[in-house]
C-alpha cells in the first residue's frame, strides 16, 4: 500500500454550518469498518486483499465514513464508500469520493470504475457515467468485487480523470 500519512483538509460545504477539519487516514479493516459495510449491504469478503487501499474519513476526531480503491495500472476500482447513517446529507460522501479521486490521480490513474446497486444518481452528480459492465478493463473485471461479490444487476460506472 502506498503512503501512510494523514491528509487533512479544511472544508466548507452548503451542508455544514462551519468549516470542519476533514482527514483521510489509511487504515486496515477493523470491526468498525466491517460493521459499517455490513450494515449498508456492501461486500466484506475481500477486504484483506493487498490491492485495497482503505481509508477512514475523520471529522472532529470521529469516523464519519470510509472509502477505498484498488488500482491496476492507470485504472482503478472505487470501493466501499459509505457514510455513517446518522451523518448523511452533510457532504461527507462527496468529500470522501473527491479525496479518493485526488489520491488516484496522484497515482497516475486515468479511469475510475465502480459498481453500485442504488447510488448511481449520487455518482452521476460526481461525473461518473453508466457503462456496459463488459467494457471495463480485464484487470477490473478480474477483481473479486467485480467477478463474484457484486451481482450482474449492479450498475457499472466510470469516470475519466
Amino acid at each position: 500500500m502506498a503512503g501512510t500519512g494523514n491528509f487533512g483538509y479544511k472544508i466548507q460545504t452548503r451542508f455544514m454550518a462551519r468549516a470542519e477539519y476533514f482527514e483521510l487516514h489509511l487504515t486496515q479493516p477493523d470491526e468498525m469498518v466491517y460493521d459499517l459495510l455490513v450494515e449498508n449491504g456492501l461486500p466484506t469478503a475481500d477486504l484483506e486483499t493487498g490491492d485495497l487501499q482503505l481509508f477512514k474519513a475523520i471529522v472532529g476526531g470521529e469516523v464519519v465514513g470510509i472509502g477505498g480503491f484498488e488500482q491496476y495500472g492507470t485504472d482503478a476500482l472505487l470501493r466501499s464508500v459509505v457514510v455513517h447513517p446518522d451523518l448523511r446529507g452533510r457532504g461527507y460522501g462527496t468529500r470522501i469520493c473527491l479525496e479518493l479521486e485526488d489520491k488516484m490521480c496522484e497515482s497516475l490513474c486515468m479511469a475510475i470504475y465502480l459498481l453500485t446497486d442504488d447510488t448511481s444518481n449520487f455518482f452521476e452528480q460526481l461525473g461518473y457515467e453508466q457503462v456496459d459492465r463488459n467494457s471495463a478493463p480485464d484487470a477490473i473485471q478480474g477483481t473479486r468485487e467485480f467477478s463474484e461479490l457484486c451481482p450482474s444487476t449492479f450498475v457499472c460506472m466510470v469516470k475519466t480523470i
